[in-house]
């Protein structure tokens, strides 16, 4: 070896003679740890060969190098039987120079596992223009009879697999669609296939199996697929098969998969998941981002029956599910679910595993609110509501966001609109609207049934924009409209058309003896206007009524009552007024002072917990993207198929620990920022509670005073 200078000169040479089997398999780190040293082994391995020439950035040596293995078995010590009659001769050469010019010579390979053969041979020369290829393999592998020949640990394999494939032609005679200049035929079938494992919840079985080979395609003329009460059936193609092999060009595939029954907890273990590893997300295992590869143009025509995920049952699902440009795109695909049906357009973008995306177009019809709500994560976060809500709905819904890795939304990328429509909704127990029901005396709004609901709205960086909407409430009308932030503060605004009738025969029979009282032709009219307003959180709604200038009672009945009773009524009505303001002033100062402390608490541990998750994300994305970085310098220094395959396998190593790493980090960092967000939650809860008693305590004892001041005034008018 000669470096004058940046280049290095080889001439070697390098030959073992003729030597025993057993350090050949030495080089299998699956065998190397398991029972090595008590391996039986017979037979003779040689390997001879060569490098010479000039090494530099942009030139390779020249390389051969020979193999040769003769009559060689290996058997484990407490296995029954061997793998025999191992036999192997092997060329390969290399031209130097770009290192394009190769030539990988398979003349013999042959291997007996418990007595069954298996054979190839194969031909392979490749330049920078064009691949050249002659191959053949021919062999039969029985499963069952695998526990005799290598320990199987946790694991048990039975199934018959024959192959019987051959070709030969060129690359760019398949590139150029002249498939009748190359030679591909053959097929691989697989039979009463199972494999149990215990990282499987139940056996995988594959009753039969069949693909056959042509030189245009691979056809998968059959596949059924049984894991517990799972059913999977796919047919299908495979074009450009060869081309993405040998030169990485994009593999073209087009399925049928069809299921009768599926559910996914037949794939999931029952073990938990890692304490380390804490997301939003309700499910049992913490799924994380998938890399789709760029090279894929693959097409999976569903048609499944019944889909069981999690606590979510779909039927009927049917669609197209494309694997295209590093993206899984849905494409007219409709199901039922939640009593309703939902058909959706869109994709899942993978291109940055750190960061993916999301945009969807969806078509929600007849849907159940309560079962939506415990379904997703994003409604319980978004819409808390319909936590209390009954009834069903319809909405068009199409939107855009980015996920963490863990597949959860990122709520501050969230952007979208649409419209959301129901016959009926039944809201119990809210605390807004009970809290209008006392303000108003109106006991429909304790627990009101919206008719008509037909809502837009908008979403900009994770904040809505609901647009004025009018409801039926019985005879009346409720309008609403307002927004709602990330940090869950609301701020809506509500107007009432109150009809008369839905006020009782009481009430009303009260307001026209009074009127009658005053000698004058003077109506109510229908309908009774009120204005209010809810603002402060999800969480801790405040309600104000706002007043109205047209159509009110209060106004009719000043009018009719004579000026004695106006004066009366309202200098009452302006004293109760004063108290219970002063009182909701005072109340709300408590609260607002306990929930600005409270926020001051979870701001200040967000942002310590923000900070370890950004500190650790950018670790992580470095993490991520050096192995990534060297993956690919590998790949591209490899211009041959062998150094690229080989190049290949080490960077999906190289991305799978880095990954591995940065999941590790990410993991840390979001338990310690959520153990900081709960202990700060927790410190706030606990003031708001303190302050909803302290100013709950307050605004009853003005009420009361209120209420015996205005029942003096009553008095009094009804005397007038």
């Amino acid at each position: 070896i000669e470096m004058p200078g940046d280049d290095i000169g080889i001439d070697l040479s390098f030959s073992t003679g003729k030597t025993d089997f057993k350090p050949v398999l030495s080089l299998i780190p699956a065998i190397y740890m398991t029972d090595f040293d008590g391996i039986k082994t017979g037979g003779k391995f040689q390997i001879d060969g060569s490098v010479n020439g000039v090494y530099n950035d942009t030139n390779l040596p020249a390389f051969v190098m020979n193999l040769l293995v003769e009559n060689a078995f290996f058997q484990y010590p407490d296995s029954p039987s061997a793998v025999e009659n191992i036999n192997v001769d092997m060329h390969l050469e290399n031209k130097g120079g770009s290192g394009d010019d190769n030539l990988v010579d398979i003349k013999k390979a042959h291997i007996e596992m418990a007595k069954n053969p298996f054979d190839a041979r194969m031909k392979i020369v490749t330049t920078a223009d064009d691949v050249d290829m002659d191959g053949k393999i021919n062999g039969k592998i029985d499963f069952a009879k695998v526990k005799d020949i290598v320990p199987l640990e946790d694991m048990t394999l039975k199934g018959i697999l024959d192959a019987d494939l051959e070709f030969a032609g060129k690359l760019s005679s398949i590139e150029a669609e002249k498939y009748d200049e190359f030679k591909a035929k053959g097929q691989i079938a697989l039979n009463g296939f199972s494999y149990e494992s215990s990282d499987l919840p139940n056996a995988f079985l594959i009753p039969e199996a069949l693909m056959k080979f042509t030189p245009n395609s691979v056809r998968l003329e059959k596949m059924d697929m049984k894991t517990g009460n799972t059913d999977m059936q796919f047919t299908g193609s495979m074009d450009n098969l060869l081309a993405y092999t040998f030169a990485d060009s994009t593999l073209l595939g087009r399925f049928n998969f069809s299921s009768t029954y599926f559910d996914a907890g037949d794939f999931l273990t029952d073990e938990e998941p890692s304490s380390e590893v804490e997301t939003e997300s309700t499910d049992t295992v913490p799924y994380t981002a998938v890399a789709i590869p760029g090279n894929l143009d693959i097409v999976l025509k569903s048609n499944m029956k019944k889909i069981i995920y999690d606590n979510l049952s779909i039927n009927n699902l049917k669609g197209d599910i494309l694997l295209k440009d590093s993206k899984m795109i849905f494409k007219e695909v409709k199901m039922n679910m939640l009593e309703g049906s939902v058909a959706m357009d869109g994709y899942y973008d993978s291109k940055d595993t750190l960061n993916p995306k999301i945009a969807y177009d969806m078509k929600v019809q007849n849907l159940d609110l309560p079962a939506t709500f415990e379904t997703f994560n994003t409604v319980q976060k978004l819409a808390p509501i319909a936590k209390k809500a009954s009834g069903d709905f319809s909405m068009d819904f199409n939107f855009n966001t980015y996920l963490d890795y863990y597949l959860n939304p990122v709520y501050k990328t969230l952007n979208g609109k649409g419209r959301f429509q129901s016959k009926n909704i039944k809201l119990e127990g809210v605390s807004a609207f009970n809290t209008l029901a006392k303000l108003t005396k109106w006991n429909k709004l304790e627990n009101p049934s919206l008719k008509d609901v037909d809502m837009e709205f908008e979403i900009e960086n994770g904040n809505i924009k609901i647009k004025p909407t009018t409801v039926k409430l019985g005879k009346s009308k409720m309008e609403f409209g307002g927004t709602q932030n990330l940090d869950n503060e609301i701020n809506y605004d509500l107007k009432f058309a109150i009809a008369r009738d839905d006020l009782g025969a009481g009430i009303n029979q009260f307001a026209d003896n009074l009127l009658a009282k005053t000698g004058k032709d003077i109506s109510l009219g229908d309908e009774i206007k009120l204005n209010a307003v809810i603002i402060g959180t999800l969480d801790n709604p405040k309600v104000k009524l706002a007043g109205s200038k047209d159509g009110g009672v209060k106004e009719n009945l000043k009018d009719a009552a004579g000026d004695e009773a106006k004066k009366a009524i309202e200098k009452m009505d302006e004293q109760a007024q004063k108290i219970i303001a002063q009182a909701e002033q005072e109340a709300d100062k408590i609260r607002k002072e306990a929930d600005e402390a409270g926020k001051k608490l979870i701001a200040e541990a967000d942002k310590q917990g923000e900070k370890l998750k950004s500190e650790a994300d950018k670790q992580a994305k470095k993490i991520i993207e050096e192995a990534d970085k060297q993956g690919k310098e590998l790949i591209a220094k490899a211009n041959n198929p062998i150094t690229k395959a080989a190049a290949k396998k080490t960077a999906e190593k190289l991305n799978q620990e880095a990954k591995k790493s940065a999941d590790k980090l990410k993991a840390e960092a979001n338990k310690k920022a959520k153990q900081l967000h709960d202990e700060a939650q927790k410190k706030a809860d606990k003031l708001n509670e303190e302050a909803d008693k302290k100013a709950n305590a307050v605004i009853d004892k003005a009420k009361k005073e209120a209420e015996d001041m205005k029942n003096k005034a009553d008095n009094k008018a009804d005397n007038l």
